[in-house]
């Protein structure tokens, strides 16, 4: 019984913590739709904004990277929780609480 509710706090506490990330996105994506507003409104004339151009445009800050790999990704954390998982049962099969 106590492990089962334990089990259950884990998981509320789990989806606590993903309602709140939840809002934090939405607070993000309503955010970032008020940057793009800001954004319509050019800050720099003409002369600085061709200087900014050339500058991000040189070699040195054009830098290709490699896809990003979300199933590699999700993969790994697989791998891990389930490593984790299994040394917690041994040890806890080792003293006895299993």
């Amino acid at each position: 019984m106590l492990i089962w509710l334990n089990r259950v706090s884990v998981a509320f506490i789990l989806c606590c913590a993903l309602a709140k990330e939840c809002l934090a996105l939405q607070s993000l994506i309503e955010y970032r739709s008020s940057l793009t507003d800001m954004t319509d409104k050019n800050r720099l004339n003409q002369e600085d904004q061709a200087r900014v151009d050339a500058y991000l445009s040189r070699p040195n800050h054009q830098v290709q990277r490699k896809p990003f790999r979300l199933w590699l990704l999700l993969g790994g954390i697989v791998i891990v929780m389930t490593a984790l998982s299994l040394f917690s049962y041994v040890l806890a099969y080792l003293h006895g609480v299993v």
